[in-house]
């Protein structure tokens, strides 16, 4: 399966210059936890990710006003990102080795298809391990079945 079918086509985005206030506006507006940040001039490419966690700690925390910050100035500039067609246990290992909790997934010409966090994986995980327990279980009862 292709992380193109998991992701989340639904990317709250912003430019450069949106203001960290509006910034997080849009994410309470949209009830997601991270805005790409985006360059409007090249067919949405992702220029970075700022996240609800970046603006409470980076922001809030220090007495930054957010009305005054653009979200370009507090954006992540070294973006994960991985192509659509790249396959979900190989997305796993790049969040896994580059310690992020979110992946921006990009076509071949590096335009913004979407984004896959922990919270679209899970389910995806879970339905797999679930598959394998029935598999073993199955397996097992037909090897007694065979030996009696």
């Amino acid at each position: 399966m292709n992380i193109e079918e998991i992701c989340s086509r639904v990317v709250v985005v912003a430019l450069p210059a949106t203001s960290v206030h509006e910034g997080a506006r849009l994410l309470r507006e949209h009830h997601v936890g991270a805005l790409v940040v985006i360059d409007s001039r090249q067919n949405s490419r992702p220029l970075g990710i700022v996240t609800d966690r970046d603006m409470v700690v980076e922001v809030l925390a220090m007495g930054i006003d957010p009305a005054k910050l653009p979200v370009g100035r507090l954006m992540t500039g070294n973006i994960v990102s991985v192509n659509a067609s790249e396959g979900v246990l190989e997305t796993i290992r790049m969040m896994q080795s580059e310690g992020v909790r979110r992946v921006v997934v990009v076509d071949n010409a590096g335009a913004l298809v979407g984004i896959v966090s922990f919270n679209d994986l899970v389910p995806y995980v879970s339905e797999a391990l679930a598959g394998l327990a029935t598999a073993i279980i199955g397996a097992q009862h037909r090897e007694r079945e065979m030996r009696t």
